[in-house]
């Protein structure tokens, strides 16, 4: 039997470290973690729905795990929803809302 270990960090300087030993595979590893409440973990669900890891690509199985993200502040979410909401891609089309999370995504601080 395989076990897993998927360890999670925020940030070295905040010592903010997780570590789940479990016989289950990764997905539903980041899965746990993105039920947690982890902003990343909920994005890479969301690319995982959207790339097709569950079969076909899945936009509306996306939406929830992106807009978990976005409102936890990821702006790569904020951006992917802003497009989902402006083409109705897994969501109602609502080109206020899109605007409103194209906005969010703008002024998120970029990363290295």
């Amino acid at each position: 039997m395989i076990r897993y270990v998927f360890s999670a960090c925020d940030c070295p300087h905040q010592g903010i470290v997780e570590t789940i030993f479990t016989d289950r595979p990764e997905t539903d590893i980041i899965q746990c973690f993105a039920e947690r409440g982890d902003k990343r973990a909920a994005f890479l669900m969301g690319e995982q729905y959207i790339w097709g890891h569950f079969g076909k690509k899945d936009y509306a199985g996306a939406a929830p795990w992106y807009l978990q993200a976005a409102r936890a502040g990821e702006p790569f979410a904020q951006e992917i929803l802003g497009k989902m909401y402006n083409t109705g891609s897994g969501v109602e089309r609502n080109p206020a809302l899109a605007k409103e999370w194209f906005a969010k995504a703008a002024k998120a601080p970029s990363t290295p």
